[in-house]
């Protein structure tokens, strides 16, 4: 072997890299987005992330400015202020949650400030190198439905909710991501009676009534959820009629989006079919 102290090699340096590697992927394969990615591409994926630090109460993003990067989080809490205050309750994010796509998937300014809201460490993903990863796959699809949801008003309305108000920052960006918003106005079907089952609905705003043999048997207003989970998942035949009474908007969560969802997340399916017996 080549004698000298410019020919040695430091293992100590090359553990902790090594162990850095291993939290870093470890930390990637926690969030939604790269979950399912196979290894041959966590290599590339690891080559364009690096680590960023900020003190609590320092500004990540700066709302009406270029989204120029992607973000996870590491450690620590991040909070979410569309008005323009750091100071006032908004969206908390922490590890494992991400945000800053928006911007870059819909190519707009950013739509919010971000702050610190605990000593925080991230890790960035560049623009070019965000949307370069994603390219031609579906999550790039999801993310572009996910910005579109965040810019309405579904983080408030998820947690007002009695079916979804005890989601987590994580989950509620889960199903943000598989939800559709829908204008509905008065007489529109949402799903009839003894046909199968393709959706279940989250009403924004205006009125939805249930019927059964051409009889209501409950309104539904404002963050009610309807779904008959269990027929849904099993791609049974509806026992109830949706039909809009109202004007209005309802996310539309489609019966796949929502299998997946509660599959990773058992604990809601348990509270779901708990809360919607029957319709």
């Amino acid at each position: 072997a080549p004698a000298g102290l410019e020919k040695t090699v430091v293992l100590g340096e090359y553990q902790e890299t090594h162990s850095e590697t291993q939290e870093i992927l470890d930390i990637l394969s926690r969030v939604d987005l790269f979950r399912d990615f196979p290894m041959s591409k966590a290599a590339e994926l690891y080559s364009m992330i690096h680590r960023q630090r900020f003190k609590a109460g320092e500004r990540v993003i700066a709302k009406g400015t270029r989204g120029d990067r992607f973000y996870v989080i590491m450690r620590g809490k991040a909070i979410v202020q569309s008005d323009g205050s750091g100071d006032r309750a908004g969206k908390i994010y922490g590890p494992y949650d991400y945000f800053g796509e928006t911007a870059l998937v819909l190519d707009i300014l950013r739509t919010a400030d971000v702050y610190a809201k605990t000593d925080l460490e991230v890790l960035a993903m560049a623009r070019h190198d965000f949307l370069y990863f994603l390219r031609g796959t579906e999550i790039m699809g999801s993310l572009r439905r996910l910005a579109r949801v965040r810019k309405l008003v579904s983080w408030d309305l998820l947690g007002n909710s009695a079916a979804f108000c005890q989601l987590t920052a994580t989950q509620k960006t889960q199903l943000q991501s598989i939800m559709e918003d829908i204008e509905i106005t008065e007489g529109n079907l949402l799903a009839k009676e003894g046909e199968r089952m393709h959706y279940c609905y989250l009403v924004a705003e205006g009125q939805v009534e249930v019927l059964q043999e051409g009889r209501q048997i409950e309104m539904l207003v404002k963050g009610d959820f309807s779904g008959e989970i269990i027929r849904l998942l099993n791609g049974g035949i509806g026992l109830y009629t949706l039909r809009a009474a109202s004007p209005g908007t309802v996310y539309r969560i489609p019966r796949r989006g929502m299998t997946n969802f509660l599959r990773k997340n058992p604990g809601i399916y348990v509270r779901l079919t708990e809360n919607c017996q029957g319709r």
